[in-house]
């Protein structure tokens, strides 16, 4: 049978291909995907955007990195070296007035908004995209520490009252520290709980996108999996796709590659 999938994508990292993903049929049904920062807040064409902006600031930073292996080996000096700290700041500039600046306040705010949109509650998934790094989940459009993130979304709760699953798709999103310490407050009762135990692959990554669609097509089993024993091929199949992912079923049993473990 079927496992409705009214999904919320909260999208730090611009992640157009991952979000086209859970937006495809699956076993028949087609996933409604509501995405914030919103495509009214931040446009399709701001977002294409942004990515041309991200690639400059990839590029100069690594002329960055040359010119910094060239300092410590006491070669020549490139004379563009300078420049190229301006370039990096310029292009950053760039990139924040080209989100309007958008903070996690502004993320907290369309949350809280849904909340008033009697055609977006209640959610059957959550999906969070972005870099889990120092503290913060970020990314090309925003971010926000941890503990901002933790309480926009215990202020927001009732859109998750009805959430079976919870996919991160960040780097140690699922470690056990994580779990213990910020998921099981996040999300209390959702029975999946799918995570990266280790260093994730990037968005646009055929491993990250072929994950992502064996996630979906797995889903309603593990949603129906009843013992331990149901769920470790399951989850030994999305090791398969070599991504690093951890699960936690139930809230209290979490599989990670090495272990099953109790929390």
């Amino acid at each position: 049978m079927p496992v409705s999938a009214r999904t919320l994508f909260i999208d730090f990292n611009n992640a157009e291909n991952e979000i086209a993903v859970f937006r495809a049929s699956q076993q028949g049904v087609a996933s409604e995907v509501v995405v914030v920062p919103s495509y009214q807040r931040i446009t399709h064409k701001q977002r294409l955007h942004i990515v041309k902006v991200n690639q400059a600031i990839e590029s100069y930073t690594l002329k960055l990195q040359d010119c910094a292996v060239a300092e410590k080996f006491e070669k020549k000096r490139d004379k563009k070296c300078d420049s190229y700290y301006d370039k990096v700041y310029s292009l950053e500039q760039e990139r924040e007035k080209t989100t309007a600046y958008y903070s996690a306040e502004d993320l907290k705010k369309e949350l809280l908004a849904l909340l008033e949109d009697k055609k977006a509650v209640p959610f059957d998934m959550v999906v969070i995209s972005g870099h889990h790094e120092q503290g913060f989940y970020r990314g090309e459009l925003t971010d926000a520490k941890v503990k901002e993130f933790v309480d926009m979304m215990d202020e927001s709760r009732a859109l998750f009252s009805k959430v079976n699953t919870v996919v991160f798709l960040g780097c140690e999103t699922g470690t056990k520290a994580v779990f213990q310490n910020t998921l099981l407050n996040m999300f209390p009762t959702v029975p999946v709980i799918l995570a990266s135990e280790d260093n994730a692959p990037t968005r646009n990554e055929a491993r990250n996108l072929a994950y992502i669609r064996h996630v979906v097509s797995i889903r309603p089993k593990l949603l129906a999996a009843r013992t331990v024993k149901e769920v470790q091929p399951l989850y030994n199949s999305l090791l398969a796709k070599h991504w690093p992912a951890s699960l936690l079923w139930r809230q209290n049993i979490v599989f990670f590659k090495e272990s099953t473990e109790l929390l």
